[in-house]
C-alpha cells in the first residue's frame, strides 16, 4: 500500500515541478495537477479494510456515539460488529476496474495544508447507477500517508450517507434526508478509536 502512495507522490511531485518551471511569473498556495496519466485510482475500499484490520489488531474497542435529533447515546462497539457497522461504505468496491468509465479523477497539491487531494466525481452524460456519488482522499505530502477520506453514497431515493474518515483517530457518518426542498440530518454516528 505504501508503494502505491510513493508512486503517486513521485508522479505528483514531478507534475508540480513541471508546472512551476512553466509558470515562474506567479506563486500560488494551490497548484493544479493533471493526473490523466496516472494508471490507477486510489483503492479506497482496500484502504478502509486495512484501517479496520488495524483497529482490530490494536485490540481497543472503539467508542460508538449516536445522535438523532436532540437525543445522544454512546457505548463501546464490539470488535465483531466493526465491519457490519461500516459495510455500507465497503460495497460496492471502489477500485480502478469498475470506475474509469464512470468517474474522473482530479487532484491538486495544497501547500497550505501540506496535502495532495484526489477528488473523484461522476463523469458527465453517465447514467446515475453507481451508489457512490463522489469522494475525496487527502494524502500528507511529507509522509505519503492518508490523512482523510470523504465518501458520499446514495442509500435510497431520499437518503444520502456521508463518511468522513480521519486516519488513526475516528470516523463520522451523517445520514441526510431530503424533505420538501430541504436537507435534514436524520442521524449522526461517530466511531472513535484513537484516544491519544
Amino acid at each position: 500500500m505504501k508503494n502505491i502512495f510513493s508512486f503517486i507522490a513521485v508522479i505528483i511531485l514531478f507534475s508540480c515541478t513541471s508546472n512551476s518551471k512553466n509558470n515562474n511569473s506567479s506563486k500560488s498556495d494551490i497548484i493544479s495537477i493533471n493526473t490523466d496519466t496516472l494508471p490507477n485510482y486510489f483503492p479506497v475500499t482496500n484502504y478502509l479494510k486495512g484501517e479496520i484490520f488495524n483497529i482490530k489488531r490494536n485490540g481497543i474497542s472503539p467508542l460508538y456515539q449516536t445522535k438523532i435529533g436532540d437525543k445522544q447515546d454512546s457505548t463501546w462497539l464490539k470488535m465483531d460488529s466493526l465491519e457490519t457497522f461500516l459495510n455500507t461504505f465497503l460495497i460496492p468496491k471502489i477500485d480502478t476496474s469498475n470506475l474509469k468509465a464512470v468517474f474522473q479523477e482530479s487532484s491538486f497539491a495544497d501547500l497550505t495544508l501540506g496535502t495532495f487531494t484526489f477528488t473523484y466525481s461522476m463523469r458527465k452524460n453517465v447514467s446515475d447507477t453507481f451508489a457512490f456519488k463522489n469522494w475525496d482522499v487527502l494524502i500528507d505530502r511529507e509522509t505519503n500517508e492518508v490523512k482523510r477520506v470523504y465518501l458520499v453514497k446514495k442509500i435510497n431515493e431520499n437518503t444520502t450517507a456521508q463518511l468522513t474518515w480521519i486516519s488513526g483517530k475516528y470516523c463520522k457518518i451523517l445520514y441526510l434526508k431530503e424533505e420538501i426542498g430541504k436537507t435534514v440530518i436524520e442521524k449522526e454516528e461517530k466511531l472513535t478509536w484513537g484516544f491519544d
